[in-house]
Parts: C-alpha cells; sequence; structure tokens
C-alpha cells in the first residue's frame, strides 16, 4: 500500500520478488537472485512485466484490477494497480462459516462471469486460475477479478503450447497437460467449479480423479433451491471433454441466472455516452 505524494492518491505496489530463489540487500534495497538460479529469476521477471501490461491491456473493463504503470528498479520489477479494499470470495466464504446464501454466490459469481465475458471478448485473454482466491468482492459489491499471473492470450491454433499452470480442484483435464488446446471453456470449467464450491462447501474432485470415475454429488441434491436448470448448467460447464464443455461465460452465466446478460445490455444503454467515450478511449 503506498500514496502518490503528488496526487495523494493511494495505491497497491507490487514487487517481482521470488523467495525462493533470491534474497533483499537490506543496505541497498537490491534483490540479489542466487548465482545458479539467475536464469530463473530473469524467466519470472519477464513473466512478472508480462502480467502488468496483460491488465494494462484491460484498463477499460471495470472487473478488471486497474494498473497504473509498470517499472524497473532495485535489480527488480514493480507494477502500480489500484488498492482494492474489498476481501477475496474465499475470504467471505470463510467468514459465513464456509459457503454462501445461494443468491449470494449467484450473485457474485455471475457478476465474476460478466467480467470475464469481457474479459475474453474485448481483450483476447483467458485466466487459467479462476477460483475464490482470485475474485475480489468490492464494499459496494462489485466484483474484480485478479491474479492474471497464468493469463494467456487466446490460442490460435490447436497446436499452440502452454506452461502447465493450475489449481486442483478448479482446474479442468487440459491444464494437466502442455500440448491441449485451453481457452474460454478452461476458464468456464473453473468459474463453474468455483459456484459449485461456494454454494455448497464442497469442491469438485480434482480432474483426474474424475477422468478416472470419480464422481461429484449433484448441486441440485446439494443445495435444493439451485433447481434443475441451474444445476444442469453447472454440469454441462464441467464436462471434462472440452469439446463438449459450455465453451463461453454468456452461455453459462445464462444458464444459472436467466437474463443477465440482458440486463447488463440494459444498464449499458442507461450509462452516459461521455463514460462510454471515456471507456472506449481507455481500451483503444
Amino acid at each position: 500500500r503506498c500514496e502518490d505524494t503528488g496526487s495523494g492518491c493511494v495505491y497497491a505496489v507490487k514487487e517481482y520478488m521470488p523467495e525462493a530463489i533470491a534474497s533483499r540487500d537490506m543496505e541497498s534495497g537490491q534483490i540479489v537472485p542466487d548465482p545458479d538460479r539467475q536464469a530463473a529469476f530473469l524467466h519470472g521477471k519477464k513473466r512478472f512485466l508480462e502480467e502488468a501490461q496483460i491488465l494494462m491491456r484491460m484498463n477499460g473493463i471495470p472487473g478488471v484490477v486497474h494498473v497504473e504503470e509498470a517499472f524497473e528498479e532495485n535489480n527488480t520489477a514493480y507494477y502500480v494497480m489500484e488498492y482494492l479494499e474489498g476481501r477475496t470470495l474465499k475470504q467471505v466464504m470463510r467468514a459465513l462459516g464456509g459457503k454462501l446464501p445461494y443468491a449470494a454466490a449467484v450473485e457474485a459469481v455471475v457478476k465474476a462471469g460478466l467480467a470475464l465475458d469481457e474479459i475474453h471478448s474485448r481483450a483476447g485473454i483467458f485466466h487459467r486460475d479462476i477460483s475464490p482466491e482470485n475474485i475480489m468482492i468490492m464494499p459496494d459489491g462489485g466484483v474484480k477479478i485478479i491474479d492474471f499471473g497464468s493469463a494467456k492470450a487466446m490460442a490460435v491454433s490447436e497446436n499452440q503450447q502452454f506452461s502447465v499452470v493450475l489449481k486442483p480442484g478448479f482446474a479442468p483435464p487440459e491444464q494437466y497437460a502442455s500440448n491441449l488446446s485451453q481457452g474460454s471453456f478452461t476458464d468456464v470449467y473453473a468459474l463453474a467449479g468455483t459456484f459449485y464450491y461456494a454454494v455448497s462447501g464442497k469442491m469438485i474432485p480434482v480432474a483426474p480423479d474424475r477422468v478416472m470415475g470419480t464422481e461429484y454429488e449433484s448441486l441440485e441434491k446439494l443445495v435444493p433451491e439451485c433447481g434443475r436448470r441451474a444445476s444442469e448448467a453447472v454440469d454441462h460447464a464441467l464436462l471434462l471433454d472440452a469439446r463438449f464443455r459450455t465453451q463461453t461465460m454468456r452461455e453459462f452465466v445464462e444458464g444459472i441466472a436467466p437474463g443477465s446478460f440482458g440486463a447488463r445490455q440494459e444498464a449499458g444503454r442507461r450509462e452516459p455516452a461521455s463514460e462510454k467515450k471515456a471507456a472506449a478511449e481507455k481500451m483503444a
């Protein structure tokens, strides 16, 4: 947390400091990588700066943390972003005894899904690490998607290689291999798993166990107020074969909360023209 001495605005500064392979010189403040881990340190710093650039590409999307700038100093890298006062979905669940009331979970996940739809369609980015830890609930009820360290540009071919990045319980099967196609449907699986966990307090079995035959209990049975339609929407979003899984956030969100996209479009029509123009200029 820091304050801009010129404007008085409060920001958050994120520093690249991989403690497992580097240390800090307490006199100079310089980050010193271990001699035999120099290559790993530089690779990580490159990825860190790539994350900042990805976030800056999405500064016009309200549901994404806003990044002001990125820079290198002290033999490492930093980026400056808006300071968020909210709590993660995981923290909110913990405060409420391990799960959310159904209506509150629907509201949070729908807002996260709407933000992710914009990220996919407007920025051409998919997150690859959606979970309750990476969805921030703001004091006004809004939602921010955070932690884009695993994000990638949309695949341009079926053979595009990806690093193996995953969060057990939320990652679909394609994230367990480096040569399988990933895309918006990868985030759909993760958000459906997040929704299941948020309303039931139970996690979906990890994908490899599901591939071997481990099943999960229908959400309709665990949370009767969910109803068959929403339960089936979750099931379809959690299909192991990505070819048959729900492909877009729009389809998933409409499955658990019909009319959500229509409501967003209506809100957009009510937005003042000056605000629309400013948002468009930011995206440009």
